[in-house]
């Protein structure tokens, strides 16, 4: 299959790439990036194709080109909570909303002629429901929940070329930076501040993400659990 992944320099797509290269199923891995990435070495290196993109919600005719005939797409584009303060909330909300319809509206002008898998990547404490009010982050937290329904929304408008799937991870740790103890003393103290937040690798998410993309979806939204119990069971298998 071919398969996109948006959002090249990301932490989870820096291993989606790593991951995504050595499965077979994959014949052609095209990478969006707003910066150049650095290609992994290795003999699947050569089915990777980086296309730089200036915006992410604008797509030329020369991206397109590269969309078209894609089977699947993982969509990690976006400004994390903690970042967010940094800039006005408009461009937060282009970067993490307005980006993601321009894509699959720029897929669609590619004429698919076959159904598109289209996993985007949210977050546990993220609020579909717009007339409640959290007490964190809580025009972020709604705003990335519009954005949840809005690629349902479309996914089923044009359910004949369009499967979308949203995962909502809790917080996504690095088992080679990350020590259990630390990440233990982390988790208790964001705990404290947000309630229980579950935390899962960024080799189990990449994981999972890449066997849905590819096997297709098990349900519409995957919350920590699922997304760690897939990752694991795909992980294990792989050093069978």
């Amino acid at each position: 299959m071919k398969l996109v992944i948006c959002g090249g320099t990301g932490y989870v797509a820096t291993e989606l790439i790593r991951q995504g290269l050595a499965l077979p199923q994959i014949s052609n891995l095209v990478v969006l990036s707003r910066r150049p990435i650095t290609v992994p070495d290795g003999a699947n290196a050569a089915k990777l194709k980086q296309v730089l993109i200036e915006k992410y919600d604008e797509y030329p005719d020369n991206v397109k080109k590269e969309l078209s005939g894609a089977s699947g797409c993982i969509w990690t584009v976006a400004i994390t909570p903690s970042k967010a303060t940094r800039y006005d909330f408009e461009v937060v909300r282009t970067v993490c909303q307005t980006s993601t319809m321009a894509f699959l509206n720029a897929f669609m002008d590619t004429k698919p002629t076959s159904k598109f898998r289209f996993i985007y990547m949210s977050g546990a404490t993220v609020e579909r429901d717009q007339t409640k009010r959290p007490w964190f982050h809580a025009d972020y937290v709604l705003m990335r929940g519009e954005t949840e329904s809005k690629v349902e929304a479309f996914a089923k408008e044009h359910s004949d070329h369009v499967e979308a799937q949203i995962v909502k991870p809790g917080l996504i740790t690095s088992t080679a930076t990350l020590t259990r103890a630390a990440s233990s003393a982390f988790l208790k103290g964001l705990s404290l501040m947000v309630g229980f937040i579950q935390s899962l690798t960024v080799q189990e998410i990449s994981a999972a993400m890449l066997s849905q993309v590819v096997n297709g979806f098990e349900k519409d939204v995957l919350g920590t659990d699922d997304l760690k119990r897939i990752g694991q069971d795909v992980l294990s298998k792989g050093e069978e």
